[in-house]
């Protein structure tokens, strides 16, 4: 979508209606890609593994913008 921003970490507080409806959106295809990823990735680091994750990623900030969803940003606390 040409943007530059991305909403990290599937992470957002919401009603659930909203939340439902993207989950019916993503799982439509998320767990296709999944099953086609498990043979290619079975030998790759877990990192690699994650790819789907890094895919729902993304496509939680393409839903959000195409759907017109009121946006609040919080900071992220990240504990290493």
């Amino acid at each position: 979508m040409n943007g530059s921003s991305i909403f990290r970490c599937n992470m957002m507080i919401t009603r659930k209606y909203i939340f439902d409806a993207y989950c019916q959106w993503l799982f439509s295809f998320i767990l296709p890609v999944a099953k086609g990823l498990v043979d290619f990735l079975k030998d790759k680091p877990s990192a690699v593994k994650r790819t789907s994750g890094f895919i729902a990623e993304r496509m939680l900030s393409v839903w959000l913008i195409n759907n017109h969803i009121k946006i609040g940003k919080l900071p992220i606390l990240t504990i290493m």
